[in-house]
C-alpha cells in the first residue's frame, strides 16, 4: 500500500487534484500506514483536531463559522516547509456549528500543495461518508475528482 500512495506523491502533475484521501474500516490499520508515510517522508504530521481547536478558542460563535476556513488556511500554510502536508484528526471541520463544508476547504487547500488526510469516515457505494443517517453532521460526497486509497486490515 505504501508503494501505491508514493506513486502518487511522486507523480507530478498526472493528476487532477493534490488531495489524497486515506480511508479505510479499522482507523488503526489507516494510522499506521498513515504514520508509516509519515516516517518514511520525514514529515510529522499536523493534528488539524488540536490545531484548529486552539485557534479558535476564545472567539465567539460568529467569528468561529467566519474565520475557521481562514484559519486552516493559515495554519497550513505555517506548517508546510515542503511541497506537502500531511493532515490527521479532521473531525473538527465537520462541526456544523462552523458550517464548513470538509472536503471543499481540504480540496482548496491542496491546489498549492499535495494534502495526504485521513478522512475521518468511511467509503460506501462509491461516496466518502461521514457520520451515520440521522447524525446533524453527517456528509456525504461523491467520489468523483477525489483521489482515495481504501485502507482494509
Amino acid at each position: 500500500m505504501i508503494e501505491t500512495i508514493d506513486q502518487y506523491i511522486y507523480a507530478e502533475q498526472a493528476f487532477n487534484t493534490n488531495l489524497a484521501l486515506l480511508v479505510g474500516t479499522s482507523a488503526v490499520h489507516v494510522d499506521a500506514v498513515f504514520e508509516e508515510l509519515c516516517s518514511k517522508h520525514e514529515v510529522a504530521s499536523l493534528n488539524i483536531g488540536i490545531l484548529l481547536s486552539k485557534a479558535l478558542n476564545g472567539l465567539t460563535q460568529k467569528q468561529r463559522c467566519l474565520m475557521a476556513g481562514e484559519i486552516l488556511q493559515n495554519t497550513l500554510a505555517q506548517h508546510s516547509g515542503a511541497s506537502m502536508v500531511f493532515i490527521k484528526n479532521l473531525e473538527v471541520l465537520f462541526d456544523s456549528s462552523l458550517k464548513l463544508d470538509p472536503l471543499d476547504l481540504l480540496k482548496r487547500n491542496a491546489r498549492s500543495r499535495k494534502l495526504i488526510a485521513i478522512w475521518p469516515g468511511q467509503l460506501q457505494e462509491r461516496h466518502l461518508v461521514y457520520a451515520e443517517f440521522g447524525h446533524v453532521e453527517r456528509r456525504s460526497y461523491s467520489l468523483d475528482g477525489i483521489f482515495t486509497f481504501e485502507i482494509n486490515s
